[in-house]
């Protein structure tokens, strides 16, 4: 029963890792079905040891109509995120290098300016994500 909880989080993770790099162009149609053909194999085997029903056909449905399971879809909106993040730590660094003088006061006018950029930026990247 571990060696099958084990497997059945490799798995998930492995998918979760295809998934989430679909914004690197590394979109693998055939290895997303294969981990989720091994997931619901493993509940199938998991729900066996632990004496319950399983309904394949409509395990496997649930798994692929989860959001996100889509490797084309969404890849707009991981740009928009990848891109409010980078733009989230360029406004850090250039709050610190520019908003704060040499003895580590505030420029009120610089501040406010970068930590705006830091607040939307960083608004932008969790609203994306």
């Amino acid at each position: 029963a571990d060696d099958v909880a084990t497997a059945l989080v490799c798995w998930r993770e492995l998918r979760s890792a295809l998934l989430a790099t679909r914004i690197l162009g590394v979109a693998d149609p055939q290895q997303l079905a294969e981990a989720n053909a091994a997931i619901v194999d493993l509940m199938a085997r998991e729900a066996a040891i632990a004496g319950h029903g399983f309904d394949r056909p409509r395990q496997t449905a649930a798994l692929e109509a989860m959001p996100g399971s889509d490797l084309g879809a969404g890849s707009g909106r991981s740009h928009l995120a990848a891109a409010a993040l980078v733009a989230w730590l360029g406004a850090l660094l250039g709050f610190f290098t520019q908003a704060i003088d040499g003895e580590g006061k505030l420029r009120r006018p610089r501040a406010l300016g970068w930590g705006a950029a830091v607040l939307i930026s960083l608004a932008i990247w969790l609203l994306a994500m």
